[in-house]
């Protein structure tokens, strides 16, 4: 083995690594929020939508009440995901922003600024892991 050869598999297991990480808190995140969202019908709980690189757009005609569904569309989405790009979880419905300030008394504290205050220790569980 050179120096080289050595220095390039320490390289890829790093990127291996952040790409673990970003898939992980990705994950992480998308199940606070949904986990966090007021449900009445499941529709605003199955409107979260991934997106990788570009921000979903559109409205999704479901419903999911518990956000399973939900949670593992996104999942299978994000397992692609690579650190150095960039990941959207959105909700396009025209009520989403509302309910994030409060209109909700299952979510006065919203579900994205909650689920925020959380991301460094999403992160740093996610790195313990490896």
């Amino acid at each position: 083995m050179s120096f080289s050869s050595d220095m390039d598999k320490i390289i890829q297991k790093a990127r291996v690594n952040a790409d673990t990480v970003v898939r992980k808190v990705t994950f992480d995140l998308a199940k606070s929020i949904i986990n966090e969202s007021p449900v009445d019908t499941g529709r605003f709980r199955a409107n979260w939508q991934f997106g990788e690189d570009s921000l979903p757009t559109g409205i999704i005609d479901a419903t999911d009440k518990p956000g399973k569904v939900t949670l593992a569309k996104i999942e299978t989405q994000a397992i692609t995901s690579k650190a150095g790009g960039v990941n959207y979880i959105a909700n396009n419905l025209p009520y989403a922003l509302r309910l994030e300030y409060g209109h909700s008394k299952q979510a006065p504290s919203g579900m994205l600024r909650i689920t925020m205050s959380r991301y460094q220790k999403y992160i740093r569980d996610a790195a313990a892991q490896l």
